[in-house]
């Protein structure tokens, strides 16, 4: 496996990363992880360090490699089926530890998001009620207004951190209830039934487009390295860039940062990226006429490997479209989906109490005009 990555910043290593562990991360043994030559403090290992080491291994075969193909296989799918209303039910489920972790909460005041009413426990479409935790940017709802048809069903699927360390929860629990709060995260289990209705839009503004391309640019050509990044190195949004390193939250941040500077109103959001394995995924979204339009770069940025004909229109979807497979949470864009009560980054493996399912994706009549 090679050293294609930058090791997290020592100031922000956490190694809690047994060696056995990590060599199932990256199916060898622990002479095979031993050998890679990663940083080791009293026998552990950095997560981050063990998922680039499997994101760049080459080989094929490493949980987090197998966990972006599948991830990433809706990328190759129609075009119709970025955008047609789909129907999800999402829960959280207690850790598989003693510990206690707080969670975000969907934003199902977002646009493209419905609650619906057959959803856990049985309430109408709308927003719960409680009292908010945290921080959430303005949004309205739309409506789906296509017919339904019936689609294809994915199976359950488990959310984690960037590098994610795969393997399913199982399919979403019954009898779990609604988000207690609106805004910011909470301890209890939650579940929702969502419809995800995604719309295609392309930005025309040159400066939006410049600045667009400028971050797209960087990836594409390695000046910024992307790789997975350490939860506190996300948070330091603007050393991960200078550093010559980018995730998606990152990306998703620095691109925000840009457009404000250019007078725009812009914001970085973080949710859940929901299929066949999960993840967390960061995102950036500029106000336009009137509504909230997403700009994805590390998605653009990803399109060439994982898209048809080298992801051509994917990666123009990227750069005002709203996807289907993305549940925004109800967070400040600086906040980890998952916090230890003390407010820290919860660990890599806290993202597996996520689950989530399609059961139905509703095809548009028309083909999307995706140029």
């Amino acid at each position: 496996m090679s050293r294609r990555f930058e090791p997290t910043p020592p100031d922000l290593a956490v190694f809690d990363t047994t060696l056995a562990d990590a060599a199932t991360v990256l199916r060898t043994d622990e002479a095979g992880v031993a050998a890679l030559g990663l940083r080791q403090v009293d026998g552990l290992l950095d997560y981050t360090d063990v998922a680039n080491a499997g994101l760049h291994s080459g080989t094929g075969a490493t949980v987090p490699e197998l966990a972006r193909r599948l991830l990433m296989r809706f990328v190759a799918a129609e075009p119709d089926d970025w955008f047609a209303p789909a129907d999800w039910t999402v829960a959280v489920h207690r850790a598989a530890s003693d510990e206690t972790f707080h969670v975000a909460v969907p934003d199902l005041g977002a646009e493209g998001v419905e609650l619906l009413a057959d959803g856990p426990t049985g309430s109408p479409t709308g927003s719960p009620t409680g009292s908010p935790t945290g921080s959430s940017a303005d949004s309205s709802a739309d409506s789906p207004t296509d017919s339904p048809t019936d689609g294809p069903a994915d199976g359950p699927t488990s959310s984690s951190a960037d590098g994610p360390t795969g393997g399913s929860t199982g399919g979403p629990a019954g009898g779990l209830p609604l988000p207690i709060v609106t805004e910011g995260h909470q301890s209890s289990p939650y579940q929702v039934r969502v419809r995800l209705t995604g719309e295609y839009y392309d930005v025309t503004d040159r400066r939006i487009r410049a600045a667009f391309d400028d971050v797209l640019d960087a990836l594409d050509t390695g000046a910024v390295r992307y790789q997975a990044i350490a939860e506190p190195l996300r948070a330091d949004h603007r050393r991960s860039w200078e550093l010559g390193v980018a995730d998606c939250v990152v990306a998703g941040r620095v691109l925000a940062d840009r457009l404000r500077a250019e007078g725009f109103r812009a914001r970085a959001r973080r949710g859940f990226l929901l299929g066949l394995v999960g993840n967390d995924h960061g995102w950036c979204e500029v106000h336009l006429d009137g509504r909230w339009r997403a700009l994805d770069p590390v998605f653009a940025h990803l399109a060439a490997e994982h898209g048809r004909d080298g992801g051509g229109q994917f990666r123009a979807a990227c750069r005002g479209s709203r996807f289907n497979r993305l549940l925004p949470c109800a967070v400040a864009e600086s906040a980890a989906l998952f916090l230890r009560p003390a407010g820290t980054p919860a660990p890599a493996w806290a993202f597996g109490a996520v689950s989530a399912r399609l059961h139905q994706l509703h095809r548009l009549r028309r083909r999307a005009a995706v140029t």
